[in-house]
């Protein structure tokens, strides 16, 4: 029987094997950000990134469109810190995919956001956490 998220957890590989991108255009500061640059997201973070959207589309039961109350409802901030330090193993999947989404939607407000979380492996470690959910 496949996974309820196997759609989701199927990239767990893909985007722990290769880079999930690199930053262009911009100039790269002293402290290594980048003024004015973006991101060039590989292959497997946009096709990632289109099936989760598909995936919050056909399951509107999880109301990820309220990403922040359901973290704040778990004592959870929206913002890098308290996200990257959120004990998924002690997460409902609703909370575990509004992580996720959360951090899909900084990088709308924060060019780069999501590759931090892609770089230091939170997004695959939700991944994980919903992989072993089934």
């Amino acid at each position: 029987m496949a996974s309820h998220f196997a759609s989701l957890t199927d990239f767990i590989d893909k985007l722990s094997a290769e880079s999930p991108g690199e930053w262009a255009g911009g100039e790269r500061l002293p402290n290594g950000s980048v003024e004015s640059g973006y991101v060039n997201y590989s292959h497997s973070v946009m096709e990632f990134l289109r099936t989760f959207y598909d995936f919050q589309k056909a399951h509107p039961e999880y109301d990820l469109t309220n990403y922040k109350e359901i973290l704040g409802n778990n004592n959870i901030n929206w913002g890098a810190s308290d996200m990257r330090c959120a004990n998924s193993d002690n997460l409902d999947d609703k909370c575990v995919l509004a992580l996720i989404t959360a951090a899909i939607r900084a990088d709308r407000f924060s060019e780069g956001a999501l590759l931090g979380f892609l770089e230091d492996g939170c997004i695959v470690r939700w991944l994980e956490r919903m992989n072993a959910a089934e």
